[in-house]
């Protein structure tokens, strides 16, 4: 149990810099578009450029409408914040549990 909690762990840590990259994008997008910082909700950053991964996130539960809902309510937030806070929220917890279980 200790193994999967330490990789955990490093699956927080690492995928620090794929966030970092999300939110350079999304401010790339800010700057070269009509969308403000408040403007580009995350729905609409995964739905122009990684639609792929928007289609795949909403057809984890096939007709469940309480997904879907969860995921337009997570999805609604501007992506500059949301991908910030995501990014200040796991690196944290992921060295905390390096720190605990090492």
């Amino acid at each position: 149990m200790r193994g999967v909690g330490i990789g955990f762990a490093y699956l927080m840590v690492y995928s620090s810099p794929i966030q970092v990259a999300i939110i350079l994008w999304g401010l790339w997008i800010i700057s070269a578009s009509d969308y403000t910082f408040l403007g580009l909700s995350s729905k609409e950053f995964l739905y122009e450029n990684l639609l792929i991964l928007h289609d795949f996130a909403y057809s984890l539960f096939w007709g469940s409408e309480i997904w879907k809902a969860y995921l337009d309510f997570w999805y609604q937030f501007p992506l500059i914040i949301m991908a910030s806070l995501k990014l200040a929220i796991s690196t944290w917890l992921g060295l905390w549990l390096l720190k605990k279980l090492k």
